[in-house]
């Protein structure tokens, strides 16, 4: 053999050598990678000495694992693969909400006029001139947002013109307002007061057919209402006007009755108390006393048209008299004070909490002080503070009650 054919075979062994080489070192990288990648499966890092391009190509679909994931575990090598697991779930986890029942209540929705008054610049005349959404757009989102909203409707809602009593003041509007209060989100109406007979009997059915058709439940003496709420939870609401004495056991039955039919929550609204007079007098204050010991959780007053104090009796709220709120009695009265009474009402396996969780919403009756335009308005700053202040002036002579500036309970 000569000797440049045996240099030409030399060189073919060692490039044969240097292939063999470069494959087993490929070949033992691989199998380095293949050893790190089991050995930490749940915890991928990849190996410092690998490209970009390797690393995306080896990295696992994004739907598994999330480059988040990939990032917080590579700076905290503590942590276990249970809690990496954990961290990529896709099933959310499941947090403990408090359960939950928060009503909104009003007083006197007067969805009418007087027939003392002419109809020009009445609420008849701003309800054809701006609408049914007119009147409560300035508090409608409160409504909108709670589990309940209760109101008392104080007002027939009919097209007879006979009057079924000897009063000096009968106030009647449409029926069709109970768009008023479906649109604005009220959602159980109390018709016990001294003014659903205005117009008799025809008034009076005719007001409850009107209620019926907008799908709007009413309670009175001996009619109460159980609502369902959204969360499943059953609240009882009766409703009767006490200035007549005889009266006082509708309220009482319905409070049984609505033990029976599985109310979790009762709410009371009886019609009691003295005209245009901010303090609740002793009658008030047993009475209400008396449909609290009898299982009532909140009593929600009206009649005086003025607002009246609150009082905590045995854990339970009273609010003695919540005022006018969207009132069409009256184009310009000296008190316009209002508010939307707001409370939290929390279950704990099932039963009632005794926690008070309060809130006042100060308003005026009107948006303009100057007059009565039938439009509700919350209040803020000084405004608010005057009417919050007043509240606590009238509740002094019950209990502990007061209300911060912010319209908070607060003892």
């Amino acid at each position: 053999m000569t000797d440049r054919k045996i240099k030409r075979q030399a060189d073919k062994i060692r490039k044969a050598s240097r292939k063999a080489a470069i494959i087993e070192i490929i070949l033992l990288l691989l199998a380095i990678l293949c050893i790190l990648l089991f050995l930490n499966r749940d915890n991928l890092k990849f190996p410092a000495f690998l490209s970009s391009d390797t690393r995306q190509t080896l990295s696992l679909d994004e739907d598994t694992v999330s480059s988040d994931s990939l990032t917080e575990d590579a700076e905290d090598p503590d942590n276990s693969s249970d809690e990496a697991s954990d961290s990529s779930s896709d099933t959310p986890v499941e947090e403990n909400l408090p359960d939950t029942v928060t009503i909104s209540s009003v007083g006197d929705c007067s969805l009418g006029k007087l027939q003392i008054h002419s109809t020009v610049d009445s609420f008849l005349d701003y309800y054809d001139s701006y609408g049914s959404d007119y009147f409560m757009k300035n508090v409608k989102d409160y409504f909108l947002a709670d589990d309940l909203t209760i109101a008392n409707l104080e007002v027939v809602l009919s097209n007879t013109e006979a009057a079924g009593q000897d009063k000096e003041f009968l106030i009647k509007g449409r029926p069709e307002f109970t768009s008023i209060l479906k649109d604005a989100g009220i959602d159980v109406v109390g018709t016990g007061n001294n003014h659903i007979l205005d117009y008799g009997e025809t008034g009076a059915n005719d007001t409850w057919q009107a209620l019926n058709d907008a799908g709007i439940p009413y309670a009175y003496n001996d009619k109460t209402v159980l609502y369902t709420t959204a969360n499943g939870h059953k609240v009882g609401i009766a409703a009767s006007c006490l200035l007549n004495e005889s009266r006082m056991q509708f309220l009482l039955n319905g409070i049984q009755e609505l033990k029976a039919e599985g109310a979790e929550l009762i709410i009371v609204m009886p019609h009691w108390g003295v005209e245009r007079e901010n303090y609740a007098n002793e009658r008030q204050v047993t009475l209400a006393h008396q449909l609290i010991d009898a299982g009532a959780d909140l009593i929600l007053g009206s009649h005086p048209h003025v607002v009246q104090g609150f009082e905590i009796y045995n854990g339970k709220m009273i609010a003695y008299s919540q005022g006018n709120f969207c009132y069409g009695g009256h184009h310009n009265p000296a008190d316009k004070d209002s508010f939307i009474y707001q409370q939290t009402f929390t279950f704990t396996d099932g039963a009632l909490d005794p926690t008070v969780d309060v809130h006042i919403v100060p308003c005026l009756i009107s948006s303009t002080t100057s007059k009565n335009d039938f439009c509700p308005t919350p209040q803020t700053g000084e405004a608010a503070e005057t009417i919050l202040n007043h509240l606590n002036s009238y509740s002094a002579g019950y209990s502990d009650f007061s209300l911060d500036t912010e319209g908070n309970f607060y003892r």
